[in-house]
């Protein structure tokens, strides 16, 4: 019975040794490849990527604000042509029937009009709106770019921080398989002098715990090692299996640069954790100054051209045709420059601009001598 449970012992870890041991055709990642990867492959990384892209487009979108809007139209309608004296709003789109009399009787009969409309509508001076909307434009993409490299900088500190870990458990694998590998060798010499009457069966049963310790601390070493090489694998979107640490950067690294794991003494300005909140702050900024500049007045310049025709004649005839109206007979023209101003949009920008409460501590302690990054 002793002698089974010795082979069953050695099989046993035979097969687990063969199980978790990393073969011939095992996949090193080194450090870099995983931040690399995981930087490429991360979601939220992807997800910060898309919004630097939206901001790109955003910043070329306003740019194109400056451009003037002109507009083509042509139409051809068919209706009375009943006018009537009053003043009325419109609501909406309501269609216009100038010419003819207002006090003449009301005609039904269907009178042909074509029109064709080109407009022109350029606002060329807002008092600086136009450039207050491209900084804030570029004040939201500087955030964009500045939430990306923060996002990068967090995920490589854990990246880096699960890789020692995960090279750590390797380590402590290798040790635990040793050390059971170690407790086998006893536990099969005690076992064979025991069988052959030269010691006790008492020394056999505490080589065979001591085995057992040794195999449950292996198999505990074994489960946190690849709880890391899957969280490895799902950061960096690489295979987990056959995934083993490269334990050769850490030597590597020091005989290159002996300083290289050396913690720096002070955080940079331009540290990317901070490099948003002052992003942000900028922003602030820029959304305050637009907000000023969109209550100012705007000048535009204005103009259209229209050529049309109406089947009714000077005399008032109706046509006998509808297709009597459809030759242009008069041409017409309207150029102006328009200011336009809201006086109540005063009290809209006064609520609109109230400062947030960080800010106002921002500049408080800006006024101090202080940067808003050390906040």
């Amino acid at each position: 019975m002793n002698k089974n449970n010795c082979l069953r012992s050695i099989a046993w870890s035979i097969c687990i040794v063969c199980c978790t041991s990393i073969g011939a055709n095992a996949q090193i990642l080194n450090l870099y490849d995983a931040v690399n990867k995981a930087a490429i492959n991360y979601p939220a990384i992807q997800q910060r990527q898309a919004e630097v892209a939206a901001g790109k487009a955003h910043v070329t979108t306003v740019k194109n604000n400056r451009l003037p809007a002109l507009i083509l139209q042509d139409q051809f309608d068919v209706g009375t042509a009943n006018t009537e004296q009053g003043a009325y709003f419109s609501m909406g789109l309501v269609p216009s029937t100038p010419g003819g009399s207002p006090t003449a009787p009301a005609n039904y009969n269907p009178n042909p009009v074509n029109l064709a409309i080109s407009s022109l509508q350029w606002e060329f001076y807002n008092f600086g709106y136009y450039k207050a909307q491209a900084k804030q434009a570029g004040a939201q993409l500087a955030v964009n770019e500045a939430n990306l490299g923060s996002d990068k900088y967090m995920l490589t500190e854990n990246i880096i921080s699960l890789y020692l870990d995960w090279l750590k458990k390797y380590r402590i694998l290798q040790i635990q398989e040793e050390n059971m590998g170690r407790a086998r060798i006893i536990l099969t010499a005690i076992r064979a002098t025991v069988l052959s009457g030269l010691k006790p069966g008492v020394d056999s049963s505490t080589a065979s715990a001591a085995y057992s310790d040794a195999r449950l601390a292996y198999l505990h070493a074994l489960d946190d090692y690849n709880y890391d090489r899957i969280s490895i694998a799902s950061y960096t979107g690489v295979t987990a299996n056959n995934l083993m640490p490269d334990t050769t950067f850490i030597s590597a690294a020091i005989l290159q640069s002996p300083t290289a794991m050396e913690p720096a003494d002070s955080v940079p300005a331009a540290h990317p954790l901070l490099n948003v909140y002052e992003k942000q702050y900028e922003q602030q900024l820029a959304d305050n100054n637009t907000i000023s500049k969109k209550y100012l007045p705007r000048v535009s310049l204005n103009g259209t051209t229209w050529v049309r025709n109406s089947g009714i004649s000077h005399t008032g005839a109706y046509p006998e045709d509808v297709f009597d109206g459809v030759p242009y007979s008069k041409y017409n023209y309207l150029v102006g420059a328009v200011l336009t101003y809201n006086l109540f949009d005063l009290n809209h920008r006064q609520r609109r601009s109230i400062e947030p409460h960080h800010l106002w501590r921002q500049r408080a302690r800006r006024k101090e001598g202080h940067s808003p990054i050390q906040l």
